[in-house]
């Protein structure tokens, strides 16, 4: 099903279409009593980056008689292909059609993805509309945080998995396997209080999970994705209380993992994929009651392994100077913190928590640590906002200015600028969303005001925040405007360079919207589009922040004993991590200069020769890393794999043997080389390898436009010492050279010798060498 190998190669990184991940679970679709497609509606590279995505892959993996596969939505050029074709969406791994699955679950995460969903249903041959949907059609299932406003999407979606899902998913897809019927299992999954089935019950409450399970293994995607690394959650939901902020919300209460299954999570995912980055998940990483010991045990394996330790934000007020020195240790990328306002007055409405002291207390404490970039985020347009409080954001980004200055080395300053959603199940579900006039003024003001400066303003489109809001509230009419959208061609709507606000415009002027303020203030009596879903939170407890953040009152959140908001009760709970650990251990120090060094010969056939260069690059090293060989690493910053190569393939041909040099930090056996195979995807392998005589130069010295390696006997050692300039001798064995050149080796020896050009194809026949 699907396409050929060989169409794909005019596409965009069709690498993407293709499987053949590690780690990725290919059970038989016989013996499977239920087969689930799991649907993430964006391009690959952004679901592969989703941690959420993975954790339910492998965790519905994991139960018996459940086949799982993975489904992304093509990227436009391909997009548009299949449309015109009339091909049919595939699963990556089984390549069986859409509609031959029992199951097809979304994991949603955005709003602007919605168009995607019925552009993903169309493709697949799936009736867009619940109603019509017959009994050869698959049951049509949503998850995720936007689910928990399912009225947008309930004429398309057969049933709703309210919460998380992470350990319960897998028993009730499997428990669809014995019932026949295409209503008999609707009727099944509305028995569950935690599924919303519509025209079978009214609604659900939300389900609340232990920090129990991981990705185990992750898997490795073919291609660089926006995340390509070791993704640990160390802690789900958030001990603070913005009111804007929807996840702080919804994944009620904090629960903390215990430190040393963080490690373990960490040692674990390190051997199973190679990545050599590891990022710790939370909303509020820092605000981790262990954080500080953790940093200082992961700073000190990194140091033996080599693995970058990265945070998603630091919370002003909570970087100490352990940590600091700790996180020296590692490489740094940005360094990021989230004021949100720019007053103190607009922080203390929102519940932020947080003074400007300890902004440019933390902001100074990482550029003296040698942090090159600061980023910080603000949002405009939130209630009770005032030009005043624009000001200040223009002030605070001038102070920091100030203290990033007082260096040799300035960092960068990056502004992100973000306009107000509101959010269902927040205290500002009610709130207004602030005019596109309005707030193009505001991101006009700061642009201008740091025009001349290292401070780069970056904003998030104004008028996809508008459709954010729009289908985030939305409600039985919204349905039929995201309907008559996607009719209208949009698509892809959360990448800025493919959406097309008119689209939007002239649909919610012909339902009578004003696109310019579609998100007016809801009124707090008057019944809400999502009141049929309980996340737990009482909406008495919404309005009193409500009330508190127009008097400016903080409320602190998520501490052990609180009733306040309703989620904890005897049975949930905030669960923080109490156990201690060694935060200092003896661990071996390696030098990892480079003492051997290898020529290696790859392969790739198909599917891999749809795999680039720079990819192909960063499989091989994490398939070294995962065989657990010696690599040798270049010095300074930011330490690169002593892996080189002499000329890139173009994609899409298929490889005979491309040299490579490979530099260990000690000697191994050839064998022990060639075991990296057993972790590289399929069609891709290290076909020879052969010690480089300590002489040898540096084969990423040898690129050329046209070159050849080629294998000489050595009886005509003295020819090539009399060419010792067109012809570099990489390896000496005891009956052949090995030589590269940007000649033809036949023609310059006057011989026949095999070889091969740009590494691609055979040219000659071996004369006995």
């Amino acid at each position: 099903m699907g396409l050929s190998f060989s169409e794909l190669v005019g596409f965009q990184r069709p690498a993407r279409y293709i499987d053949g991940e590690i780690n990725a679970r290919r059970k038989e679709w016989d013996r499977a009593s239920v087969r689930v497609l799991l649907a993430y509606p964006d391009l690959y590279d952004i679901g592969m980056s989703s941690y959420g995505y993975q954790l339910l892959y492998s965790s519905i993996n994991r139960e018996e008689g459940v086949l799982c596969d993975r489904a992304f939505l093509p990227w436009k050029d391909l997009l548009e292909h299949i449309d015109a074709k009339g091909v049919q969406l595939w699963g990556l791994e089984t390549k069986r059609a859409v509609r031959e699955f029992d199951v097809v679950a979304f994991s949603v995460h955005y709003e602007l993805c919605y168009t995607n969903i019925l552009w993903f249903l169309k493709l697949s041959g799936v009736s867009l509309f619940r109603d019509e949907r017959g009994e050869g059609d698959p049951i049509v299932v949503a998850g995720g945080p936007c689910v928990l406003n399912p009225t947008p999407l309930a004429p398309f979606i057969d049933a709703f998995f309210l919460g998380e899902w992470d350990l319960g998913v897998a028993k009730v897809f499997k428990s669809l396997g014995g019932i026949k019927g295409r209503r008999e299992r609707l009727f099944s999954l509305s028995e569950h209080p935690s599924i919303y089935v519509p025209g079978f019950n009214g609604g659900g409450k939300r389900r609340i999970e232990p920090l129990s399970i991981f990705p185990d293994p992750p898997l490795v995607p073919l291609i660089e994705v926006p995340h390509n690394r070791i993704t640990v959650e160390i802690a789900r939901g958030c001990p603070n209380g913005c009111r804007f902020c929807h996840a702080g919300y919804i994944y009620r209460p904090l629960r903390e993992r215990e430190p040393r299954e963080v490690i373990e999570i960490i040692e674990k995912g390190a051997k199973s994929t190679g990545f050599e980055e590891v990022s710790l998940l939370a909303l509020s990483a820092t605000d981790y009651s262990r954080i500080e010991e953790l940093i200082l045990f992961l700073s000190r394996i990194s140091e033996e392994s080599l693995l970058s330790i990265s945070l998603p934000s630091f919370r002003a007020g909570t970087l100490t100077p352990k940590m600091i020195e700790a996180i020296k240790k590692v490489r740094k990328t940005g360094f990021t913190i989230a004021p949100e306002a720019g007053s103190q007055r607009l922080r203390d409405v929102i519940n932020k928590g947080i003074t400007e002291e300890e902004v440019l207390d933390t902001v100074e404490k990482a550029v003296y640590a040698g942090w090159q970039t600061i980023k910080l985020y603000f949002m405009i347009g939130l209630p009770t906002e005032t030009q005043e409080d624009i000001e200040a954001i223009g002030d605070l980004i001038s102070k920091v200015l100030r203290i990033s200055g007082r260096l040799p080395r300035k960092p960068k300053i990056n502004v992100t600028v973000s306009p107000f959603v509101p959010k269902p199940h927040t205290p500002f579900q009610w709130e207004a969303q602030e005019p596109l006039g309005s707030l193009k003024e505001k991101i006009g003001y700061l642009k201008r005001r740091f025009r001349r400066s290292r401070v780069k303003i970056k904003e998030h489109d104004p008028h996809q925040s508008l459709v954010e809001a729009l289908l985030s509230r939305g409600d039985e009419r919204t349905s039929q405007i995201l309907y008559e959208a996607f009719l209208s061609g949009a698509v892809f709507d959360q990448w800025g360079e493919l959406f097309d606000f008119s689209i939007w415009k002239d649909v919610m002027e012909k339902f009578g919207i004003d696109p310019d303020s579609p998100s007016p203030a809801l009124p707090v009596d008057a019944p809400l589009a999502w009141d049929n879903v309980d996340v737990g939170v009482k909406r008495q407890f919404l309005l009193e922040e409500k009330e508190r953040a127009y008097k400016r009152a903080s409320l602190s959140a998520c501490r052990i004993g609180c009733r306040m908001c309703g989620v904890c009760g005897e049975d949930v709970r905030v669960k923080l991590a109490n156990e201690g650990f060694d935060a200092n251990p003896e661990l071996p120090v390696f030098k990892r200069e480079k003492s051997a060094r290898y020529l290696c010969y790859l392969q790739k056939l198909s599917p891999s020769h749809l795999v680039g260069q720079n990819d192909t690059e960063a499989l091989l090293h994490r398939a070294f890393r995962r065989a657990g060989l010696p690599l040798a690493y270049s010095q300074g910053f930011s330490p690169h794999p002593a892996i080189s190569f002499a000329d890139a393939t173009s994609l899409g041909v298929e490889v005979v043997m491309q040299p490579f040099e490979l530099g260990l930090w000690k000697q191994v056996s050839l064998q022990e080389i060639l075991s990296v195979n057993r972790y590289l995807p399929s069609g891709m392998r290290v076909v020879s390898v052969q010690k480089l005589h300590e002489g040898a130069p540096s084969i990423g010295k040898l690129k050329r436009e046209d070159m050849y390696v080629a294998f000489v006997p050595l009886s005509l050692k003295d020819r090539i010492e009399e060419r010792r300039e067109q012809i570099v001798v990489l390896d000496r064995t005891p009956d052949k050279l090995v030589i590269i050149t940007n000649r033809n080796p036949v023609k310059l020896l006057g011989c026949t010798v095999f070889c091969f050009k740009k590494s691609r194809i055979v040219l000659e026949a071996n004369n006995g060498a």
